[in-house]
């Protein structure tokens, strides 16, 4: 059965420390967005990244993600998914910061 996501999602420029920056992803529940019987909503307790500038050109990318996808998964594909997931979320952010198109692909 497909899944979805509802996440709050917080940006904070110069936090820890002044040249790092956090996004941070956490499920929420909205009476606006009620779940859909025909899917399956995943539960992220924490996700994000942390962002540290290392000169003008260059930063380094720290990534955190807990989430329960619920529901019965082959531990094949739950393997598949994890291990190239994060390289597709780190490509379609860098993307992003480039001004570039995301893909709408899952990994």
């Amino acid at each position: 059965m497909p899944r979805d996501f509802l996440q709050r999602r917080h940006f904070l420029r110069h936090f820890p420390n002044y040249n790092q920056s956090v996004i941070q992803f956490k499920s929420i529940e909205l009476p606006e967005f009620p779940h859909n019987r025909n899917k399956i909503r995943a539960e992220t307790m924490v996700s994000g990244y942390l962002i540290t500038a290392l000169d003008k050109n260059s930063c380094q990318l720290e990534l955190i993600s807990m989430v329960d996808i619920k529901g019965d998964i082959p531990k094949f594909l739950y393997n598949l998914v994890a291990t190239k997931a994060p390289k597709s979320w780190i490509e379609n952010l860098k993307n992003y910061c480039l001004g570039k198109p995301i893909e709408k692909k899952l990994f």
